[in-house]
């Protein structure tokens, strides 16, 4: 079975990255989860789908950056993704890991849908969804070719708005997979060698611009 096209997958991640705040609103108001979803998926493709010149594509980027920053919470995106090292970090080392982390997450899955494929054919089937006081869920299938890849959105109230938590690939959750690897990395090699790993792969993105 073939796997879905990189390209395919960093588009659909970069839809989704995770996260606003928790809040504490009910979502008793907020609308369905999946039509909560459906209507980011939607905003986000109708600019990752305009064909542009090579002049035009930092205008399309910059305005898919403002979309993905309005419902991303990159500071507690970050302290998630440390797990409990977060607490070992000092101010200084937290303000730069914040830094870092929003300046890698943009790079690789922003600036690098540039290379989006426009004439690759997949379909979304919207599956099923839940719903919670205190969560959602909604799950999809990305169909391409003879590959079928689930995507589960786990979704936390915010406000009579719904918020995206984290988002499941085939089971594995994209939180979790930051956490364990960057967590791995301190516990072996220590939390500076975390710091110019990540400012080593910012560096290689950035000259591929």
């Amino acid at each position: 079975m073939k796997r879905i096209p990189k390209t395919l997958l960093l588009t659909f991640l970069t839809l989704f990255l995770l996260v606003l705040s928790l809040g504490t609103a009910s979502a008793a108001d907020a609308p369905k989860p999946m039509k909560w979803v459906k209507g980011k998926v939607e905003a986000a493709l109708v600019i990752l789908d305009k064909k542009v010149t090579a002049e035009l594509e930092k205008a399309r980027n910059a305005e898919l950056r403002t979309l993905i920053d309005s419902i991303v919470d990159y500071d507690d995106l970050a302290r998630r993704s440390l797990g409990d090292h977060w607490e070992e970090r000092t101010e200084e080392e937290r303000t730069q890991y914040r830094a870092l982390f929003k300046q890698l997450v943009e790079l690789t899955y922003i600036d690098r849908l540039g290379d989006k494929d426009q004439d690759v054919k997949y379909t979304v089937e919207w599956d099923s969804e839940s719903q919670t006081a205190s969560e959602g869920h909604a799950i999809a299938f990305v169909l391409y070719e003879d590959t079928e890849t689930e995507l589960e959105f786990i979704l936390k109230p915010e406000a009579a708005e719904w918020a995206l938590f984290d988002i499941a690939i085939d089971g594995a959750s994209l939180e979790d997979t930051y956490r364990r690897n960057y967590s791995k990395i301190i516990d072996e090699e220590g939390y500076p060698k975390l710091v110019e790993k990540m400012q080593k792969r910012i560096d290689e993105l950035e000259a591929k611009k």
